[in-house]
């Protein structure tokens, strides 16, 4: 069985226990959820690039900052490498899903990671619950309320 996730690691926080909580909470055996990952540790954007070539399903790349770490052009490379992850997503037809730190009000990369970017959601800590709110694009802006636990990303509602 080939994976249906290519998961792009920059910080080495990729844990396999999460996939099993969540796959035993959703009533999936672990160990087929666990092949249905692969997992790729990249440092550089040209790791992450070359990781690409195996992107077959969902791409998950986790997450930006690292990967531009000692270069000299860091923006532009991350820019080149966003680009190709869009245009490989619309050419596959697969989603992509790719993690970022938001502080001050912006994305790391900004301007140049929203200009690849079909929307935007971000997560925020209010009263023991995350609150994920898409603010991009504009005319599907909303929120949801939602629990991080062992059992994966659930409504917190529910």
């Amino acid at each position: 069985m080939s994976a249906r996730c290519l998961y792009i690691d920059t910080e080495g926080t990729f844990r396999p226990e999460r996939i099993v909580s969540i796959a035993r909470y959703r009533g999936i055996d672990p160990d087929t959820a666990l092949k249905g990952v692969e997992v790729i540790e990249a440092r550089s954007v040209e790791d992450a690039a070359w990781a690409l070539v195996r992107w077959r399903g969902l791409l998950v790349v986790d997450s930006l900052p690292p990967l531009v770490g000692g270069l000299e052009r860091p923006l532009s490379r991350l820019a080149a490498f966003l680009g190709k992850v869009l245009e490989l997503s619309i050419r596959l037809g697969q989603p992509c899903v790719v993690t970022n730190r938001w502080r001050g009000g912006r994305c790391y990369g900004d301007p140049y990671v929203c200009a690849f970017t079909t929307h935007r959601l971000v997560l925020k800590p209010h009263g023991g619950i995350i609150v994920a709110e898409l603010v991009y694009p504009r005319a599907m802006q909303g929120a949801a309320r939602l629990r991080i636990c062992e059992e994966g990303v659930l409504d917190a509602e529910g």
